[in-house]
């Protein structure tokens, strides 16, 4: 999988990960691990709310959307950070 090169707005870190969300299962502990290397698990509570990333440095999370969309309408993502 290709890095999509996000930098942290807090601490200008490349170390960071996106977001998961919902319910992953794991066929063992080792999938696990090398899973969580790339992406970070946001819970199962999916909303327009959530962060789509974090910074491994400064654990500071960000990526929030700046409008909400009808569930049925796909857009790009703008970007905004919560303060």
């Amino acid at each position: 999988m290709e890095k999509d090169n996000i930098k942290c707005p807090f601490c200008n870190s490349d170390k960071v990960r996106k977001f998961v969300y919902g319910l992953i299962k794991f066929k063992s502990e080792e999938d696990e691990k090398i899973f969580l290397k790339e992406y970070a698990l946001g819970g199962c509570k999916i909303s327009d709310d959530n962060p789509m990333f974090r910074c491994d440095n400064c654990k500071k999370d960000f990526g929030f959307r700046e409008k909400k969309l009808p569930s049925n309408q796909e857009e790009p993502l703008n970007f905004k950070q919560r303060k």
